[in-house]
């Protein structure tokens, strides 16, 4: 590109943006997206409009799912997609005539039989069939060989939950602008090599395109763990959904790659989309965890839980530590109690048992849903739930002498769990 071009673009509006956006990714590149003001529009604070986006977005997906079985997501999908936006509605939209920028309704892939999911420019999702089932799976008793998949409804909120993991690291991607931020960055390079004379612009080039790969595999694994920070927040504003639902989706891709032997980590899929180790983005999540609760909510390696330094042996139905999905069960409740500890409602008066019936309006009666909620008319406990912290199979309101076996330790087991806020009170008091 000759100077002459170069001074001919800076004349009109598309050079005056571009040269915008050189000055600032050349000052502080990493600063670039904290400096845009809130008021101004997508198109206007990079260098591609959100037009230009979506149509760099279909390009794409039509590429990525030519001649695959793809439908657009209805029912449970659809709804989880619903509930993060509608939870996150100051970052997640979706087409309403009044945003240039949206999310575009997840698609589904029924074609590939492998668990993954991608967001391709301009809010155009697409998710996997086989990441829905794994997600899905039911892992209760450790016997099972079949593992059959939990229908996506609010009974089963703990398998929403790990779907909504998924989905809300793609939308992370969506909502950190990852791919105009690349555009902006490597538009700006772009810019400044063609401002330098001729015989320099060729070496420089030859030592970019020798580098270039590399470079552009870090801006990847940066863009993968920025998604899944995002991603956790976005888990932790829905009621009942949980940041630690995260570490069991990817506990069950790893469980997947290893029923298929396969390796996690390398090959040529994680050159290509590069990721970082699935062992390293779970400590990512469990440390996280620590930091929202100030390392009052711990989770170990081996899936122990500790809340205020008491172990957490399991709640009822789905928490019981002897079956196969209590993992799961302590994963969910390690995120819903830091979660609430985040917003200061891990106290006695916020907690709410409810029958499932009540809590789904279509639940079963013999099962009680333990809810943390804000206060409503001045009474605490009864205003909307903050968190959802577990399903019991106790009946609630029936007294101990008509109670299982089973019933009365999963009473016990709620119980525990209440114990665990009347333990810090009384320590505070002390």
């Amino acid at each position: 590109m000759g100077k002459e071009r170069i001074f001919t673009m800076f004349q009109n509006k598309i050079g005056k943006k571009l040269a915008l956006s050189l000055l600032l990714a050349l000052a502080a590149p990493s600063a670039l997206p904290q400096m845009t003001p809130a008021a101004v529009t997508v198109a206007e604070a990079h260098m591609m409009s959100c037009k230009q986006e979506r149509g760099i977005g279909d390009k794409v997906l039509k590429k990525s799912i030519k001649g695959h079985n793809i439908q657009e997501a209805v029912g449970g999908v659809a709804n989880i997609q619903n509930r993060l936006v509608t939870c996150n509605s100051d970052r997640l939209n979706m087409q309403d005539g009044k945003h240039k920028r949206y999310l575009s309704r997840t698609l589904v892939d029924s074609s590939v039989n492998w668990p993954n999911a991608f967001m391709a420019p301009g809010g155009k999702s697409v998710i996997y069939a086989k990441q829905i089932e794994i997600d899905r799976k039911d892992d209760r008793t450790a016997s099972s060989q079949t593992d059959p998949e939990r229908p996506l409804n609010l009974v089963n909120y703990s398998a929403e939950s790990n779907l909504a993991s998924t989905l809300a690291h793609e939308y992370g991607h969506y909502a950190n602008e990852d791919f105009l931020n690349a555009v902006d960055r490597h538009m700006a390079l772009a810019i400044a090599l063609a401002c330098i004379p001729t015989p320099a612009t060729i070496a420089a080039n030859a030592g970019i395109a020798a580098g270039n790969v590399m470079v552009v595999r870090q801006e990847t694994f940066n863009m993968e763990k920025g998604a899944d920070a995002t991603g956790v927040e976005f888990l932790a504003n829905v009621p009942e959904y949980s940041m630690g639902s995260m570490i069991t989706s990817f506990q069950n891709y790893q469980k997947y790659l290893r029923s298929t032997n396969q390796k996690d980590g390398g090959g040529w899929r994680n050159f290509v989309t590069a990721h970082s180790h699935t062992d390293l983005r779970i400590d990512r999540v469990r440390d996280r965890i620590a930091e929202v609760s100030q390392s009052r909510v711990m989770l170990s390696k081996d899936g122990v839980l500790t809340v205020d330094g008491e172990r957490v042996n399991g709640t009822g139905r789905l928490m019981d530590m002897q079956l196969a999905n209590g993992r799961e069960r302590t994963n969910y409740l390690a995120g819903q109690i830091a979660s609430t500890m985040k917003r200061h409602y891990w106290k006695p008066q916020y907690l709410r048992p409810m029958k499932e019936s009540e809590f789904t309006g279509s639940g079963s009666e013999d099962r009680t849903v333990f809810v943390v909620c804000e206060k409503t008319d001045g009474k605490e406990g009864y205003g909307p739930i903050v968190k959802v912290l577990g399903t019991f199979d106790y009946p609630l309101g029936v007294s101990d002498c008509q109670l299982t076996a089973l019933q009365k330790k999963a009473k016990a087991e709620l119980q525990s769990i209440w114990n665990l806020t009347r333990t810090l009170r009384a320590r505070m008091k002390a």
